[in-house]
């Protein structure tokens, strides 16, 4: 019964399914007679990460999905959603248990922000991850993190006043070239290979700049492709030390 592509995506990423949302909004292709587009594992929830407000209420949860299977990196297979709790105007349809996966109208905030404010107080040095899990690693060993929902190059501008004042680090991860299915690199417009960490590094710089005290880009040694600062830490001896040496 879904109308376009936005509709399409929200319903099946409610459903917990794996998909692939370029965010427009188009006529749905019917799916020729015998395809079987669903098969496979279903996602499930594995992680969630609450994102608040500077008084600690909810706005959303960023939930992490898994179907149990591996990718070529030799990796779990994942994917990422959001979902809010409901609005006494949302339409039932809309509501999924406690739950709705529609969230194109979601205020923006960092991850962990009232700690993010107090640590900007505080005169700490902000590192910037990408992604949850790493900002965790780095709050769990006494380290001030936060970060961004939706992923890589996803940096939204309306977080950015947030961190007025602020001395900040950003980590990137270590991403090889962004290639095609076919195996062809992609270059951007420009001529520029396509890094996605690197890439996002740089978005988040270029969208604090002028708004925080400092901004820097820390490009951890010998990091394992694909690898951030939880890899660095677990599998290059990094340690608290020898990353404020580095910052």
């Amino acid at each position: 019964s879904c109308k376009t592509k936005r509709e399409a995506a929200d319903w099946l990423k409610a459903e917990g399914f794996n998909v692939i949302d370029d965010g427009k909004s188009k006529p749905v292709k019917k799916p020729e007679k015998g395809s079987n587009r669903a098969a496979g594992p279903k996602m499930k929830p594995v992680a969630t990460w609450d994102y608040v407000d500077q008084n600690g209420e909810l706005l959303f949860q960023v939930v992490r999905m898994e179907d149990g299977t591996l990718n070529k990196k030799g990796k779990k297979n994942k994917t990422y959603t959001q979902r809010r709790r409901p609005r006494d105007n949302d339409p039932p349809e809309l509501i999924k248990g406690d739950w709705v996966y529609k969230t194109d109208d979601l205020r923006m905030v960092p991850y962990r922000l009232p700690d993010l404010q107090r640590d900007i107080d505080a005169g700490s040095y902000i590192f910037i991850t990408e992604g949850e899990k790493a900002a965790d690693f780095l709050i769990e060993h006494g380290i001030a993190a936060t970060t961004n929902a939706r992923g890589a190059g996803k940096w939204q501008p309306e977080i950015s006043p947030y961190f007025e004042g602020a001395d900040v680090i950003i980590l990137p991860d270590n991403d090889p070239q962004s290639a095609y299915a076919n195996g062809k690199l992609k270059f951007h417009d420009d001529g520029r290979p396509v890094f996605v960490g690197k890439d996002h590094a740089e978005m988040v710089a270029m969208n604090l700049h002028g708004v925080a005290n400092s901004v820097r880009i820390l490009d951890l040694p010998e990091l394992p492709l694909w690898g951030d600062v939880v890899e660095w830490f677990k599998e290059k001896n990094g340690d608290v030390d020898t990353l404020y040496e580095l910052t």
